[in-house]
Order: C-alpha cells, then sequence, then structure tokens
C-alpha cells in the first residue's frame, strides 16, 4: 500500500470489515494495518458483507454452473428473510455488528457500505428494500445521519434507495458517475436519487495491477461520495516523459485518455493529434500502440475513455461527434464558428462548450441521441468536464471548477475556485481536468488540490519545450507535442 500510494494515480482503497456472514476472512486486516494506510494517504472504505438476498445467486467463477439463474443456482449460505418485517429486523441487527466491527479497525463507523450482490428482484425486491430501510435506520442511530450507505448492482438500484449513498457495480469501463441507468425508469436516472456527491461507480472487475513493482488484484472504481478521509497528498512531480514514435510529419498531440476500453489494456491510453504534412491541409488521427489511424479533415480536439471523439472538420468548420476514429461523425454546429465550440467529453457522453456566448452542455439520452445545448452561465469559462461532471474553465482573473449536480448545470451551488492559483505568473488550472480531486493542467502547468507543479524543467529536456500541455487522463499523463508527460509512470 506504501508504494502503490507513492506509484499509482489511486487516492482510495476499500476494506472487507472482520466478522461480516459472507465477507472474505483477511487475518492481516487490524487497527494497526488501518493506521498505516490512512497514514501512508489513503482514504478508507469500509464495506460490511452481510447477509444477502434470499433469491441470490452465489454461482462458482467458472465452470458448467457460472450462468445458473435463480432459482436454478447455488445460493448464499446466509441470507436475509423473504418475509419484509423479519428482513427489516435483520438490516438493524446486521448495522449493529458492523458498527462494532468497523469501530474496533480504529474508524469511527460513521461511514460503511453494506454489501448487496446481485439478486432476482421480482422474487425478493420488497425484501431487500426492507432490509436496506432496517440497516439505514439502525445505522442512523449508531452512526449520525448519512452513515447508511450500500453496494449493489445496476440492476437492484431501484429496491436499495433508502441508504444514504450508492456504489453501484456496472463493469462497463466507463469511468463516470453519471448515465448507469440501463432505462428511464431506473433508480440511477440522474435526476433521481444519490444525486449530489453520493455515487461510486465500480466500472472495472478483477484486473491485475502493477504500480511502485508491486501487483495487486483490485476493482477499479470512481469515487464522488463520502468515504473515510486522510490528510495525505500525492506528489504530481513529473518523473519522466515519453517521446510518441511514428508520428506523422509536423504532428501535434492534443489529448488522450486512460485506455480502459482499449483492447490492449487498462491505463495504456489513446492519443489524439493533428498533422500537418501538406502545408494549409491537415489531417486528424488517433495513435495506440504504435498504430495511427486518420481522421482525414476531421481535427479532434478531446477524446474521453471509450474513445468517443468530438472535434471540427477543416475544410468545413463544422463540428463532429464521433464514436471511434473511423466515424461514423456526426454533426454538430459549427465548432470554433461564432456561436459554437465544444471542447471536452467525458465518460457519460457529456460534451462541454460554449454557445452563443454562454456556457453549454449537451447530453445523450438512453438510446445517444443528443439534447440540444443546455446553456448556462459560468463564473469562468467552460473548457474541460470530468467523470464527475466537474466543470474546469478559465476566465480573466478566475478559475473555476463547478460540480454538474444531478445533472443540472445551472445549479451553482458547488461552484469553487481552486486554491492552485500562481497569481503572479497566471498558471493554474483551465483547460483539462481528470477524475482525481480535480487535478487539472493548464500552459506547462500541473495543480494538484493546493499544490501547484510548473512541468516547464522537464518538457524542456533535449528540446520537447512547448508552452501548452494538452489533455490529462486519470494517471497523470500529459500530451504535448510529440510526447506523453509521466507523473505516474504506467507500468502494467
Amino acid at each position: 500500500m506504501k508504494a502503490w500510494w507513492a506509484s499509482s494515480p489511486y487516492y482510495d482503497v476499500g476494506i472487507y470489515a472482520l466478522g461480516s456472514p459472507s465477507g472474505p476472512v483477511n487475518p492481516k486486516l487490524n487497527s494497526t494495518w488501518v493506521d498505516k494506510v490512512a497514514g501512508y494517504g489513503w482514504g478508507i472504505i469500509p464495506i460490511w458483507s452481510g447477509l444477502q438476498a434470499p433469491c441470490a445467486c452465489h454461482n462458482p467463477a467458472s465452470g458448467p454452473h457460472k450462468d445458473d439463474k435463480y432459482p436454478n443456482c447455488r445460493l448464499f449460505a446466509n441470507v436475509f428473510s423473504f418475509a419484509p418485517d423479519t428482513a427489516e429486523f435483520q438490516g438493524e441487527e446486521q448495522a449493529k455488528e458492523a458498527y462494532n466491527s468497523v469501530t474496533s479497525l480504529g474508524l469511527d463507523g460513521s461511514i460503511i457500505y453494506v454489501d448487496i450482490e446481485n439478486f432476482a428482484a421480482a422474487e425478493c425486491g420488497g425484501s431487500a428494500s426492507a432490509y436496506v430501510a432496517g440497516w439505514n435506520e439502525m445505522m442512523h442511530l449508531l452512526g449520525g445521519a448519512g452513515s447508511a450507505r450500500v453496494y449493489g448492482g445496476i440492476w437492484d438500484a431501484n429496491n436499495l434507495q433508502y441508504a444514504d449513498d450508492g456504489y453501484i457495480s456496472r463493469s462497463d469501463h466507463r469511468v463516470t458517475v453519471w448515465g448507469l441507468n440501463h432505462s428511464t425508469s431506473s433508480a440511477l436516472t440522474d435526476t433521481l436519487a444519490w444525486t449530489n456527491k453520493q455515487r461510486i461507480h465500480q466500472y472495472l472487475i478483477d484486473v491485475n495491477e502493477k504500480w511502485g513493482g508491486q501487483t495487486l488484484h483490485i476493482d477499479d472504481d470512481l469515487v464522488d461520495a463520502t468515504v473515510v478521509q486522510s490528510s495525505g497528498v500525492k506528489d504530481m512531480t513529473p518523473t519522466s516523459y515519453t517521446k510518441v514514435k511514428g508520428l506523422p510529419a509536423n504532428a501535434g498531440l492534443v489529448g488522450l485518455n486512460n485506455g480502459v476500453n482499449n483492447s490492449s489494456g487498462l491505463h495504456l491510453g489513446e492519443l489524439i493529434g493533428d498533422s500537418e504534412s501538406t502545408p494549409g491541409s491537415p489531417m486528424g488521427f488517433t495513435y495506440l500502440n504504435g498504430n495511427i489511424v486518420s481522421m482525414g479533415a476531421n481535427i479532434p480536439v478531446a477524446i474521453n475513455n471509450l474513445g468517443q471523439i468530438i472535434g471540427y472538420n477543416w475544410d468545413t468548420g463544422v463540428g463532429f461527434y464521433a464514436p471511434s476514429s473511423s466515424g461514423p461523425f456526426k454533426t454538430f454546429p459549427g465548432l470554433y464558428g461564432i456561436d459554437y465550440a465544444y471542447y471536452g467529453i467525458n465518460d457519460a457522453g457529456w460534451i462541454i462548450g460554449v454557445s452563443d456566448g454562454q456556457c453549454a452542455l449537451l447530453k445523450p439520452n438512453a438510446k445517444g441521441a443528443y439534447s440540444s445545448p443546455i446553456e448556462f452561465d459560468s463564473p469562468a469559462g467552460c473548457d474541460g468536464i470530468n467523470g464527475l461532471g466537474q466543470i474546469i474553465g478559465y476566465g480573466p482573473g478566475v478559475v473555476s471548477v463547478e460540480d454538474v449536480v444531478g445533472g443540472d448545470p445551472n445549479n451553482l451551488a458547488n461552484f469553487s475556485e481552486p486554491t492552485c492559483w500562481d497569481s503572479t505568473n497566471y498558471f493554474g488550472p483551465g483547460l483539462y481536468i481528470n477524475n482525481n480531486g480535480g487535478t487539472a493542467a493548464f500552459y506547462d502547468a500541473l495543480c494538484n488540490g493546493s499544490d501547484f507543479v510548473y512541468l516547464g524543467p522537464i518538457l524542456e529536456q533535449d528540446g520537447q519545450n512547448t508552452d501548452v500541455v494538452y489533455g490529462l487522463n486519470d494517471d497523470g499523463q500529459i500530451a504535448t507535442g510529440n510526447v506523453v508527460l509521466d507523473i505516474f509512470p504506467v507500468q502494467q
């Protein structure tokens, strides 16, 4: 954990509290371990793997019975009752056990997520709701308001809404807490449950990653909810850069992603850029593992982790959206034109930019069709957006980060000015924002909380000087010129 804190882009770790009826046994977990890990800087997510639904399958991970369906499947050994009244009482009792276990680890018990695995909702959705209601009521008595949280699958969200926060498992590779619903009737439709910093999305399950020379088998999560916080700050001093080989002549990189949806694996990233091999006729392209895909006159501006791209056509000046570098290219109002300009896209497919002089947000519906621009006022510009719905802007004398709470960009209740700002040199966040604590890059600067890092010294090595950095992914990698600057050298 010490090695991963220093070498990985991760900030929080989930732990299974001891003594739970369905949880793993970990003899190395104790209050000493918790104190050490928190001392390194890790935030902690306490999880109680409690009684499971009586219609939840506990199939083996492989073999002929791994896909068995209820009722013809192996069940959990410890389950709550089909009867809602009994299930509610059992939820209360599980909350007591969880609270005692978590406090024995030296935590105060005010944050606990109860783990409820996927179940057949038609058969026991009512008992699951009652179980969570009992958990919720007792946790509020023991741990205080807001202490009752739940982990569950996307299909079960409607039955888990009594909890204060939702930790949702949906392994779809999308690093976002928005647009998780599978239908407009889901509890996770953006305007309904858990809309105000109350969501964790488990977007990738069962992967091996290596950081700091240490390999761990993990699930990847995006956290926009309450966890046990620590005071740790990561060192974001750049360590190295990688010169990208095989780029077209006169090429410049303008962005990159985390690569979570690439067949090549996690954390390898897809780059975008443009090249003016022929004067006056630039060509857009993507780059992955040495493979360049030409986009012709379609010039990319931003890319998300799914490989979705926004940009503009050099010949027509019209903006486009494309699901990948091969298109099809959906026409948007003219990017870089008088009235419209779009700059960022997150993993929910939300696109941010300006429209008629105002900030504008475009959101896809369940079928992927985009709305008209949702215009809103911002104290600064609208240059980038991350999977949390945070928008980064840079205006005269003002740098802003604001949260699109509940998907409503006109709610500026969470507007803030980052503490990282060099007022003397006017360096600071402005164009790009990733999912790790609002870290952003602008010009030759990187901001991590209140920590300002000037990138010039490493970018100037071997003549790799540039006055603007482009793109910032969750691994702390920045694309600029013909190099990728590595904050945490990727080891997987």
